[in-house]
């Protein structure tokens, strides 16, 4: 288990995930978990080309990128894993709650990075 990506808010919070699922919210002044979430199984009625569209529930569970909209209180993450292809997926910040994905077409890959336009309002991963 290890976090493989993460953002810090401008209030010292930091948003980690894990390779097994797990969603932490962490205040980094103190180094202590405030919220915890473990991503659920694929969700029902979030499918693509009639496959499962998130893979949550299996281990090495890869993000490639993570990066904060501020303005609107979340943070975006490029998932993936190296049998399936990646997603990303909103969170928002005040309860960890999964308020939207993207789904990404089948065989497409994330490398490591993102980053978001404050002008246009888009997120980019690559």
């Amino acid at each position: 288990d290890f976090f493989s990506c993460g953002v810090l808010d401008e209030s010292g919070y930091l948003y980690l995930i894990s390779s097994n699922s797990l969603l932490l919210k962490v205040d980094a002044a103190t180094m202590k978990i405030t919220k915890s979430f473990t991503l659920p199984p694929p969700l029902a009625g979030q499918c693509r080309y009639g496959k499962p569209a998130l893979h949550f529930a299996e281990t090495n569970l890869k993000c490639s990128a993570a990066v904060l909209d501020a303005a609107r209180g979340l943070v975006y993450f490029g998932l993936g894993s190296p049998l399936k292809s990646s997603n990303i997926l909103s969170v928002r910040l005040s309860d960890l709650l999964i308020v939207g994905v993207v789904i990404l077409p089948e065989g497409t890959r994330l490398s490591n990075g993102g980053f978001i336009s404050g002008l246009a309002d888009y997120a980019y991963f690559g």
